[in-house]
């Protein structure tokens, strides 16, 4: 970690900023402290700002290491601050803001969501390597170009888990299509994009605006193929068809437990008679399905994550991930399970979804959670039908290296729970 924020810095160096910005998630915290230090330390007239969801769920945590952080939807806050440099005097009147002025802490009024999200540009998309971006895709293309969109920004969903409510609240804003079709002209002509994934937290959630998306789609990308996020709750048969149609061929979903009473707790706001019908039009629909499953929601003991499992091949998706609850800083499970005492760590690079869990309650240990976990994968992909679905989509899209990873994980994950059962 040192050594990487010592060569971004040197790259910083070559350029003299004036500013230097670090987006900052839970994961990325320490590498951003660490970087931000270093440029206080080297770059002595450069302002250091931070912003991002972790920057803002915890303000005062790095104003020890940065001059100023950006709290909520840093656009226009960032932009107002680069319009004041370096009239610091000047920065009390950004909304929006936390910094130290005379050893005290100051933090300003809260920053109005942005109302217009088509006044934004474009992400600079020249800037990154397109060959480092991949994704696992079961069809071969004209070419292997993956890109991002985001198309709306917040969810009108409470779950306790998600960080969406402290960013954008619990109001969903749209671009306008007209603005998302331009962008998305840009990805295909300039950048060859084949592969689109639209990452609004909901993508479904406005049914008419999916309709004319779609409409819209066909007419001037019918061969881009493109994947969604949407809730169990905001789809129809009717939908799909028109999403099929349109060259969607993933959606993935948050079902989260198998368990009515948890999907409760954790405010989910649907219940398992639902994910059930959804899943059964999604088979019907031909377009393949991303189920996501949480092992340790609160409330969860072995025996609701029995049931998730349990779920997981009644729904029987395309693929199924089965992750640890993840209580990010800002969330309500993290709260919840502090003031109880079950947060295990604090180190922030131990806060990724795909990791080892944070946390233990009454009911799950750690040894537990590790151990039902990985009954979970196996249950779900050592099933014949799922072994070969996943054989199948391998040889299609001649990605061995896949079968590979595939044949190890299992390896991995099946060696060490035979361990644990014998122990």
């Amino acid at each position: 970690m040192d050594a990487d924020a010592d060569r971004t810095l040197e790259y910083a160096k070559m350029f003299n900023p004036d500013i230097i910005g670090i987006s900052v998630t839970t994961l990325t915290a320490g590498y951003a402290r660490k970087l931000a230090a270093k440029s206080k330390n080297t770059l002595k007239n450069t302002l250091v700002v931070l912003g991002g969801p972790h920057i803002t769920a915890l303000p005062y945590e790095n104003l020890d290491v940065a001059d100023i952080c950006v709290i909520g939807e840093g656009e226009q806050t960032f932009a107002e601050l680069v319009d004041n440099f370096p009239d610091e005097l000047s920065f009390e009147k950004i909304p929006g803001v936390a910094f130290k002025k005379n050893g005290k802490t100051v933090k300003t009024n809260e920053k109005k969501l942005i109302p217009n999200l088509d006044k934004l540009p474009f992400p600079a998309m020249d800037m990154y390597s397109q060959y480092r971006y991949i994704h696992i895709y079961p069809y071969r293309l004209k070419n292997t170009h993956y890109r991002t969109i985001i198309t709306s920004r917040g969810c009108s969903y409470n779950c306790s888990f998600c960080m969406s409510e402290l960013i954008w609240k619990r109001e969903v804003r749209f671009r306008s299509l007209d603005n998302v079709f331009q962008e998305i002209g840009e990805l295909v002509g300039k950048y060859k994009t084949s592969l689109l994934f639209i990452h609004d937290d909901n993508f479904t959630v406005n049914a008419a605006r999916v309709y004319e998306f779609c409409r819209t789609k066909r007419k001037y990308f019918p061969e881009l193929k493109w994947i969604c996020h949407a809730r169990a709750d905001c789809l129809s048969s009717e939908l799909l068809a028109e999403m099929k149609s349109a060259g969607c061929v993933e959606i993935q979903i948050g079902v989260e437990s198998g368990d009515d009473t948890i999907l409760s707790k954790c405010n989910k706001a649907v219940t398992t008679s639902t994910i059930i019908t959804a899943f059964k039009m999604l088979r019907k629909s031909g377009i393949n399905q991303w189920a996501t499953f949480i092992i340790g929601n609160e409330g969860d003991d072995k025996e609701s994550i029995l049931k998730t499992i349990n779920l997981s091949k009644i729904i029987n998706p395309t693929y199924a991930t089965f992750l640890f609850l993840l209580p990010l800083p800002g969330t309500k499970c993290f709260n919840r399970l502090s003031e109880k005492g079950f947060i295990t760590t604090y180190d922030w690079s131990k806060y990724t979804w795909h990791g080892e869990p944070v946390f233990e309650t009454e009911s799950l240990s750690r040894k537990m959670l590790l151990w039902i976990r990985k009954k979970a994968f196996l249950e779900f992909y050592l099933r014949p039908s799922a072994l070969i679905r996943c054989l199948f989509d391998i040889v299609k899209s001649r990605q061995w290296n896949m079968l590979f990873r595939g044949f190890m994980t299992i390896f991995k994950f099946g060696f060490g729970f035979i361990q644990n059962k014998r122990a």
